[in-house]
């Protein structure tokens, strides 16, 4: 996540937004993000339980496993179906090349923070 704050000022400045402002926004609007994902997704998924099912919003589950999907796993609808040489234009280099920083900055941060941790 800290890697946008660098990024993104540095991609609003091209539009004519100044980089301070930016950055501050952004600053602001990735914590207030992570701070409410974080509050939202570890809400407490028993308490939640004990109060949507008496209100109607869920049901009690009727086995303690299941499977995902039950029809045949016929790959051959897509297989070998990818179409590189289109992916390849070069109207699609800023796309590829952002989802290229976005994986490897990720990744780059993560190895360094588990590096860190693990000495």
């Amino acid at each position: 996540m800290a890697y946008i704050i660098v990024v993104n000022p540095a991609i609003l400045s091209f539009a004519g937004i100044p980089a301070g402002r930016s950055t501050v926004a952004t600053i602001l609007a990735a914590a207030f993000g992570s701070l409410a994902m974080g509050l939202y997704a570890n809400r407490p998924i028993a308490v939640t339980a004990a109060l949507g099912y008496p209100l109607g919003f869920g049901e009690a589950p009727k086995a303690l496993a299941a499977l995902p999907f039950t029809g045949a796993y016929d790959l051959g609808v897509i297989a070998l179906k990818l179409d590189i040489a289109g992916a390849l234009r070069l109207s699609f280099l800023p796309i590829l090349l952002t989802l290229f920083l976005m994986g490897f900055l990720d990744t780059l941060g993560t190895l360094v923070g588990v590096g860190a941790a693990g000495g």
